[in-house]
């Protein structure tokens, strides 16, 4: 098989997968080489797990996030776009779609992309024809523009139909939540949260077991408990404490993986020296530890239901 672009389209929620699914099967009619992948399982649901995405994300070179008012805020969509910009190191190339907002609508940190918006009727065959050209300037070698645009021509009655019927369909979903919707909503995230900790928890090996056998056997009764449960929490305090000392707004969330793999989440890109501030406080183990940063929305609730 010849080269391919493989462009990864992210969704969450009933607007956006059909809107997804719809993308995945109209682009190659445009550009006969590329791949669009999109998963037919809702992210949000937990039925697809973090090892299908990342395989995917490890062969994307192009990434489109299908943007709602619905998902714009959910922690996965935000969550895709911090790995897309880590996997592809190309920000031209991760887009946000908007489907049903303004860019004054967007939030962080989906704003930091350059987004195409589909909204309005009379400006979104534009838009969705500078998508077309961006995806085919990330080709190896680009369609020449005159045929490009034949191609585009042909084939956008389609795509203005499709559309047309999602943006006339009442779909599920409230674009500003309730104050009891987001309360049951950080409630759902919660329990997606510990369900992917429980599933991760299942996965550890025996050599893992026979590791933390021997690193406990190294410390002092009492102190290996203590040690691990408490490098989380020091290092995220350690993260803040430097982003207020330098006037950031921004925070931190720190996940350990294993004791030597942690994940940092934050809102927007962390200073270098937030960074080196991380590593010197993980020089209290006495084994290296290595930091893996990723863009995500705060788990605090927004205050304002309009930047909902």
């Amino acid at each position: 098989m010849g080269w391919v672009l493989k462009v990864f389209i992210s969704w969450s929620g009933e607007k956006a997968k059909d809107f997804a699914l719809e993308l995945r099967d109209w682009l190659p009619f445009v550009i006969h080489d590329l791949a669009p992948w999109v998963s037919d399982a809702d992210i949000d649901s937990g039925t697809m797990s973090m090892q299908d995405i990342h395989r995917q994300l490890d062969q994307t070179k192009y990434g489109i996030i299908c943007t709602t008012a619905e998902n714009q805020a959910k922690p996965w969509i935000n969550y895709e776009a911090g790995a897309l910009w880590k996997s592809i190191n190309h920000e031209s190339r991760v887009v946000p779609l908007l489907i049903d907002l303004e860019m004054s609508d967007v939030q962080s940190p989906l704003r930091n992309f350059h987004s195409r918006i589909i909204t309005h009727r009379s400006t979104r065959q534009a838009e969705v024809r500078k998508l077309i050209e961006s995806l085919n300037k990330a080709r190896a070698t680009p369609i020449n523009a005159a045929v490009l645009e034949e191609s585009f021509l042909t084939q956008w009655p389609k795509m203005e139909t499709i559309i047309d019927r999602i943006a006339k369909n009442n779909y599920a979903y409230k674009a500003r939540m309730s104050d009891v919707d987001r309360k049951l909503e950080d409630i759902h995230q919660t329990v997606l949260k510990i369900a992917e900790e429980q599933r991760a928890a299942a996965s550890t090996t025996i050599d893992s077991l026979d590791e933390v056998l021997d690193r406990k056997s190294t410390l002092a009764y009492g102190s290996f408990s203590e040690q691990t449960a408490g490098l989380r929490a020091k290092l995220e305090a350690v993260a803040n404490s430097s982003l207020i000392a330098r006037g950031f707004n921004n925070r931190v969330h720190v996940e350990r993986v294993d004791s030597r793999n942690y994940v940092v989440y934050s809102a927007d890109l962390l200073p270098d020296e937030v960074k080196r501030a991380l590593s010197d406080a993980a020089k209290a183990v006495a084994h290296p530890v290595n930091f893996e940063y990723l863009l995500t929305m705060s788990d605090e609730p927004d205050e304002d239901p309009t930047h909902l």
